[in-house]
């Protein structure tokens, strides 16, 4: 976002961030609007300092105009392979993948809690980690 632009709906974003205690048990912010209404624009600053502040897990941002972003099948591996930078996810998940080596191809719903679900619960619990997903609708 440009500077002093949007900054009451960053700072609420911000906030649910850091104090999730804080806003009901919501996990998920979902932020909607008309298209055009700056969407991705919020959606990147908030990857943007969540990676300053080393809290972002991952990000992925569809686009219908970019072949390996307009695949649905690209975002658990995506978010996978963003995980895995942690040291103990990376092993984790290359355990499973050896000991499994279809999960890899495996439905979106076979491969979310192995490969995503289950690392950030067992090692991520700690610190609240943010995913942004950004265009699900494109």
């Amino acid at each position: 976002c440009l500077s002093n632009t949007r900054e009451a709906l960053l700072d609420d974003i911000w906030q649910w961030i850091k104090h999730p205690d804080d806003s009901d048990g919501a996990r998920i912010f979902c932020l909607t609007g008309v298209a055009g209404s700056g969407k991705s624009a919020i959606a990147h600053t908030v990857a943007q300092r969540c990676s300053e502040e080393g809290l972002l897990a991952s990000s992925f941002f569809f686009s219908r105009d970019v072949a390996e972003r307009n695949n649905p099948g690209k975002l658990l591996s995506t978010m996978a392979r963003d995980l895995a930078r942690d040291p103990r996810i990376r092993e984790h998940i290359s355990v499973l993948l050896e000991s499994d080596q279809s999960l890899a191809t495996a439905s979106l719903s076979r491969q979310f809690g192995p490969l995503i679900q289950e690392p950030c619960v067992r090692f991520l619990s700690e610190t609240p980690r943010v995913a942004v997903i950004d265009g699900l609708d494109e």
